[in-house]
């Protein structure tokens, strides 16, 4: 991985499996762009944003087989809070 900043986390394969979250198209379009132009697996940057989510979020409870539902929304959150730090994704 070429940016240090994003650290991959446990295990990869649970990293995988972040990617088949329901995500929206511009979060889609948002995801293979950072991960093109950084160089980063698309997992690792949702990882972080899940991350970001849940220590602002530390008391959240998950309904029993709905984890992967949060994850389009902390992506959301992480896109608005660092949209000046990444590469731009107009929206259609």
């Amino acid at each position: 991985m070429n940016n240090p900043e994003f650290l991959s986390g446990p295990d990869p394969d649970a990293l995988d499996l972040l990617e088949r979250s329901p995500f929206d198209s511009y979060q889609a379009r948002w995801l293979v762009t950072q991960s093109r132009r950084l160089k980063v697996k698309k997992s690792v940057i949702i990882w972080k944003a899940l991350q970001e989510w849940l220590l602002r979020y530390p008391n959240l409870e998950f309904p029993p087989g709905t984890p992967l539902n949060v994850v389009p929304k902390a992506l959301e959150d992480f896109i608005a809070r660092h949209r000046e730090e990444f590469f731009p994704v107009e929206p259609k």
